[in-house]
């Protein structure tokens, strides 16, 4: 990437519930639609996991310097027409590149054995609106 591109940050989010489903997918697409037009490409996007309290979705993008006021003015359409506070917008303004030739001088934190991985998944704790029938059959939940 030249100078004259650079990254940004774009979230959305529906926490409020201001949207319905239906709306909240409209406003994706549609911010979606905004982010293709103004960058030169998508470097990611993100949503909320689907039983998550919250609808949220993030994109990191890359877009020319001379584009920035036009996407941000876009954006502000989008936060208008679907009744939002806000849009966050983050410009990445200095970007490091951690390259793999540093001496290794500490070890990294090590995973969970096998064994302990596979107990934790095994261990469930009733959301308080469940009961013992709406867990998986061979799992207990957690007396914790």
């Amino acid at each position: 990437m030249g100078k004259e591109v650079g990254l940004a940050y774009v979230c959305i989010g529906n926490s409020d519930d201001k949207l319905t489903q239906f709306e909240w997918s409209l406003f994706v697409a549609d911010t979606r639609a905004v982010l293709r037009r103004h960058s030169v490409e998508t470097h990611g996007e993100w949503f909320a996991a689907p039983d998550a309290e919250f609808q949220n979705a993030c994109w990191c993008v890359a877009v020319l310097h001379t584009h920035r006021l036009d996407l941000q003015r876009d954006l502000a359409r989008l936060a208008f027409r679907f009744r939002q506070d806000s849009i966050a917008y983050a410009d990445v303004l200095f970007t490091t590149f951690i390259e793999p030739n540093v001496p290794d001088t500490a070890p990294l934190p090590a995973s969970l054995p096998a064994s302990d991985a596979l107990e934790q998944a095994q261990t469930v704790e009733l959301h308080p609106n469940c009961t013992q029938e709406d867990v998986a059959p061979g799992q207990q939940p957690d007396e914790g």
